[in-house]
C-alpha cells in the first residue's frame, strides 16, 4: 500500500484520529504517565498552510540531492512503482512537523530518533 492510496476523507481521518488519540492514551496511561503529556494533531498547525508560502518558506531551504539519497527514498525509487510527489514531498511536510514541534512545543528533534521518526526528517545524516 503506498501513501497515495491512504489518502482519505475528512470523516475516515477523523475517527482514524479518535482511534489513535484513544490508544495513545491507553498506552501511557498504563505506565508512569500522568496526564502531563498532551497529543498533538499536526492539522492544526497545517490547515492554514498555503502551498506558495510553504515553498517560499520551507521548500527553498530543502536540497533534492539530500532529499534523494535517504535510504526510505532510494527503496521507493528502486521498487517497481516508484515514488509519488507526494511520498516525495512527505519528507518536507515531516520536517516541518519537527520544525513546528521544536518551535511552538519546545520539543527537541532527537527525542524523536528512538520513535523510528528520523529516517523521515530530510535534514537528518
Amino acid at each position: 500500500m503506498t501513501m497515495v492510496s491512504l489518502i482519505m476523507d475528512a470523516e475516515t481521518l477523523e475517527k482514524n484520529n479518535i482511534r489513535i488519540t484513544y490508544s495513545v492514551r491507553a498506552i501511557l496511561g498504563k505506565g508512569n504517565f500522568d496526564d502531563s503529556f498532551e497529543i498533538l494533531n499536526n492539522y492544526d498547525w497545517w490547515k492554514d498552510v498555503k502551498l506558495l508560502g510553504f515553498l517560499e518558506n520551507v521548500g527553498r531551504y530543502a536540497c533534492v540531492g539530500t532529499m534523494i539519497v535517504k535510504e526510505s527514498v532510494k527503496k521507493m525509487l528502486e521498487s517497481e512503482q516508484g515514488i509519488s510527489y507526494i511520498e516525495f514531498t512527505y519528507q518536507l511536510l515531516h520536517g516541518y512537523d519537527f520544525l513546528h514541534l521544536f518551535q511552538k512545543e519546545c520539543i527537541n528533534v532527537q527525542d524523536q530518533r528512538e520513535m523510528g521518526l528520523w529516517a523521515h526528517f530530510p535534514f537528518s545524516t
